[in-house]
């Protein structure tokens, strides 16, 4: 066995532009480098880690992309090395495989046979001894090499034939670097031949490879950059310089020639580089989506490569369609034809069978009678825009039955020089389809409904709320789904590839908007996606049904909350933008003063959003205790600055700064772009489908995330304030904001769930729950409970709704982790049945796989049986606070819906316009503040009965930082 360098003759090759490629995949290293960059708790919805998987296929298919190598082949380390032989510490500091990843190689290889792509692997050798080797044949037969790996051990190979290419990106296998020899000297100074040189000195701490002590890497780079080899600098071993570099070569010189012994990549392993059987681009397409399938990757399935051609159109729709039947759980092999029948006709530039365009005022009509002969149809929208208060229609689909689908284009615009597209006109949709859409019959259909009711009713066609059917997106959530878009769902529950939005508009900067597209092709985009919703809902309306608290809980509160939460974005609320810009202002000068006193305490300017400079002011200038490093230095995060607050006063300044800066730009400078041009309002969205507790979240603005209980979070809320100046209010004037929040709710169901006798009487008769607590835990009377008492026992209330154990504690408060921990088991022995009700919780979730609300809402929880230490321990913090947040969750939405209902019954003026978790945000006229301020709270602390009474506070005022 030899281990040579190869020779400046044995790289020569012709030039790269003229040469086929072979790539070849270094298969543990990258699916390593993917399962430690990725987030561990990436899986399916049955709880299989995908993290390495998908990083590795990422890797692999954008590489097989934009390289469209002729050739490929993966290797794979195969058991003990002649390394391991040679030196019996070799990788003995390597931990063992973690339980969480040998599924996934199992996954990956399984993928690699789908691929029809061959693995070389061989015993008693390493995975780069084998992908040297075939380097050099492939050179050999006049092949250029392209080594995918993540690890940088391998740059030794690159030759004028032989290239590297590895992911830069910390967690995204997207961003790569391709090294050829200009490259790896500009890494190192010098060229790949003498890399092993290198590791001979510095040793390697990932494959424990000694290297020589007391040589570094700057010591290193100047010996070969001087000598070149290992064996040259043994040789002038008298010359070297520094002295003491001289002095560690002598003593371990064997050491060292062992050392570049280990580094070198052996390119002799018995193995052959057969080309015919490594060509690329012939695999089982029909497997590797199956797989995706069954590993949600929809996503990857525009990066394969070499798509077939797509089959044969599914036959015309002959008449009027049949009952529709259940379609299968996963597949329905006449929407997989439709959509085929989709791609073929798109590359004819004609309509598929089934499917219509209606662009003449008889076609309309004649689809109005087709739709209200049917009991329930799907619908879709496309427009200029994703944000539902800035997109104008351009045209409407309909699906009154699988197969069976319409698009109505009324806005498409012709490119410059051509006729304009034949469609029919807004007025005549609104006059022929709107009673339709304004009737209580056919129910509407929809996938992401709320988006689609708001652009049709700014079009001038109001759904009626009672039409409204089946969100699909909606049901995907209860059910669990992970990925809930209309094309993943196709993908997963129907075997369905649909066309990506990008084939139509581009991206980037070129993309287009739809109104750009032609009407054919855009037509058949947007029937599809109505047929598909069609089927979605029934292949999935089915499986909720199967479970009567779920199909309850979408039928009573979740469909009933979609027109609730469409009105509150309608409404907006506005904004007082010249506060907003003084406050900006104000915050500015505020923050250069912090700056300042920052400054001072470091003892020199520097960048505090810099992590790397602040730590290295925090931890090597100061030299403060807790750093935790990272790849590109010391952490920063919050959480490390909490935990060492008490040891500097720069360490609250900074955190003090951060917070400001981050209410500036993300409110104060970005709120008066979002005011919309229209109205003078802002109109946040409010996503149903996000948040897995069942609460809703905010997004474009999110003002949930304003804070409450911070002195520049009061004032950011005091720019929203009731309309009385525009000249378009909302309510009549003089108007007022009005605000009503649940109190300690969470708590409150605590208590109901637990039934744990203190908190329940405490709760009846109306006393301080905290103080309570208090009492318990320092044994004292109530009256003499201390404020820091009272402070401790809250932080530990709260705490264990979340899970908080010692640790937790500890950070959050300025308890030793003995004290802390003797408060949580005071806690514990005072309230016995909390801690039953979690431990049966956690027991029940691990069986059952889900965490379930009073309501019967499931958070479903496939992380409890992680093997991945830290992604189980989060999963179970997770489901003891789950079953009490997502009641809280449902219960203002039950607040909400019938507000909604009582408002418009009582022909009221007042609107609902913001919730944030606990808290509802009216703005209404003064005249009805008695009347809407008693509606309120009898409805919310009626919402739902438990044993202890909710309670509501309530406050108003002109803005809603002001209020009383």
């Amino acid at each position: 066995m030899s281990t040579a360098s190869p020779t400046a003759a044995e790289t020569a090759a012709p030039a790269p532009d003229a040469r086929p490629t072979l790539m070849l995949v270094d298969g543990y290293a990258l699916i390593y480098r993917a399962y430690h960059a990725l987030p561990p708790n990436m899986m399916t919805k049955d709880g299989e880690p995908t993290n390495a998987i998908l990083g590795f296929t990422t890797m692999l298919l954008d590489t097989l992309r934009k390289e469209k190598p002729e050739y490929l082949a993966v290797a794979f380390d195969r058991g003990r090395t002649f390394r391991h032989d040679l030196s019996p510490d070799y990788k003995a500091t390597r931990s063992a495989m973690p339980d969480d990843l040998r599924g996934q190689i199992k996954r990956v290889r399984e993928l690699l046979d789908a691929l029809k792509t061959p693995i070389f692997e061989q015993e008693g050798f390493e995975a780069d001894d084998v992908i040297g080797t075939l380097a050099r044949q492939a050179e050999g037969q006049g092949i250029r090499t392209l080594i995918v790996t993540g690890d940088m051990d391998e740059l030794q190979l690159v030759t004028e034939a032989t290239e590297v290419v590895t992911p830069t990106g910390r967690n995204r296998f997207n961003e790569t670097k391709l090294y050829d020899v200009p490259a790896v000297e500009e890494r190192y100074g010098f060229g790949p031949l003498l890399i092993p040189d290198y590791k001979a000195l510095i040793g390697d701490k990932s494959d424990n490879i000694p290297g020589v002590p007391g040589i570094g890497e700057k010591t290193a780079t100047d010996l070969i950059t001087q000598y070149g080899t290992l064996e040259t600098m043994l040789d002038h071993l008298d010359e070297i310089k520094p002295p003491k570099a001289q002095k560690a070569l002598r003593e371990h010189a064997e050491q060292a020639r062992q050392s570049k012994h280990l580094a070198t990549i052996v390119r002799d392993v018995p193995v052959t580089l057969d080309l015919a059987y490594c060509r690329a681009g012939d695999y089982d397409r029909d497997r590797v989506v199956d797989l995706f399938r069954a590993l949600e990757f929809r996503n990857l399935i525009n990066k394969l490569p070499n798509a077939p051609a797509v089959p044969v159109p599914v036959a015309p729709v002959a008449g009027r369609p049949g009952p529709v039947q259940q379609l299968a759980l996963f597949t329905d092999e006449s929407a997989v034809q439709a959509m085929a029948a989709v791609d073929a006709a798109a590359d004819q530039g004609t309509m598929p069978p089934g499917y219509q365009l209606v662009t003449t005022r008889e076609a309309l009509e004649a689809l109005a009678k087709r739709l209200q002969e049917v009991d329930r149809f799907a619908f879709d929208v496309e427009s200029t825009s994703k944000e539902e208060m800035l997109a104008d229609l351009v045209g409407l689909s309909v699906a009154p039955a699988a197969g069976e689908s319409y698009y109505v284009p009324v806005a498409h615009v012709a490119p410059p020089g051509q006729p304009a597209p034949e469609q029919v006109s807004l007025e005549d949709v609104r006059t022929v389809l709107g009673p339709i859409f304004a009737a209580a019959h056919p129910l509407k259909d929809g996938h992401n409904e709320k988006y689609d009711m708001m652009v049709v009713e700014r079009a001038g066609m109001p759904v009626n709320e009672a039409g409204i059917g089946v969100d699909t997106m909606i049901v995907a959530y209860l059910l669990g789904e992970r990925s809930k878009g209309l094309k993943e769902l196709a993908f997963t529950r129907l075997g369905v590839e649909m066309t990506p939005i990008t084939h139509l508009i581009g991206s980037g900067r070129g993309q287009l908007t739809f109104d750009q597209v032609d009407v054919v092709k855009g037509g058949a985009y947007a029937a599809a996606d109505a047929d598909m919703t069609y089927r979605l809902a029934q292949t999935l309306v089915p499986k909720l049904q199967e479970t009567p608290d779920l199909w309850k809980l979408f039928v009573e509160l979740e469909m009933p909350l979609v027109p609730v939460l469409a009105s509150m974005e309608l409404a907006g609320v506005y904004v007082d933008v010249s506060q907003l810009q003084s406050l900006s202002t104000e915050l500015y000068a505020k923050m250069a003063a912090l700056e300042a006193q920052i400054f001072e305490a470091a003892g020199h300017p520097f960048n505090i959003n810099s992590s790397q400079q602040l730590g290295q002011v925090l931890f090597e200038e100061l030299g403060l205790a807790g750093r935790s490093r990272t790849k590109t230095g010391y952490s920063t995060s919050q959480e490390v600055l909490d935990n060492i607050r008490h040891l500097h006063p720069i360490i609250d300044m900074v955190s003090e700064w951060r917070s400001r800066n981050k209410l500036k730009s993300t409110y104060l400078d970005a709120l008066p772009l979002l005011v919309n041009p229209d109205t003078g309002r802002v109109h946040t969205s409010f996503n149903q489908t996000v948040a897995a507790t069942g609460r809703l979240s905010s997004s474009n603005p999110n003002l949930q995330n304003i804070p409450v209980r911070t002195e520049v979070g009061r004032l950011v809320r005091r720019a929203f304030v009731a309309d009385n100046t525009s000249p378009k209010p909302l309510v009549p004037r003089p108007s007022t904001l009005y605000a009503a929040d649940y109190s300690q709710i969470e708590l409150r169901i605590l208590a109901h769930m637990t039934g744990e006798e203190t908190l329940v009487n405490v709760f009846r008769s109306g006393g301080d729950v905290h103080a309570a607590t208090a009492a318990e835990l320092f044994d004292v009377p109530m009256d003499q409970v201390k404020p820091e008492m009272r402070y401790l026992a809250k932080r530990i209330n709260f705490g264990v709704l979340y899970g908080m154990g010692t640790y937790g504690l500890t950070r959050d408060t300025s308890l030793t982790h003995q004290d802390a921990q003797g408060f949580l088991e005071r806690y514990w022995a005072r309230y016995p049945k909390i801690r039953r009700f979690m431990d049966e919780t956690l027991q029940e979730a691990r069986k059952c796989g889900y965490v379930m609300t009073l309501l019967g809402r499931r958070r479903y929880m496939p992380e409890l049986t992680s093997s991945n230490g830290g992604v189980r321990q989060a999963a179970e913090r997770a489901a003891i606070n789950a079953p009490v947040q997502g009641t809280a969750a449902d219960i203002i939405k039950i607040a909400m819906i019938r507000l909604h209902r009582e408002l418009r019954e009582r022909k009221l003026a007042a609107r609902m316009l913001l919730q944030v978790h606990d808290e509802l945000l009216f703005e209404l006229p003064e005249a009805e503040l008695a009347e809407v301020d008693t509606l309120v709270r009898e409805t919310m602390e009626n919402a739902f009965p438990m044993d202890v009474p909710l309670k509501v506070e309530t406050k108003h005022g002109r803005s809603w930082g002001e209020m009383e």
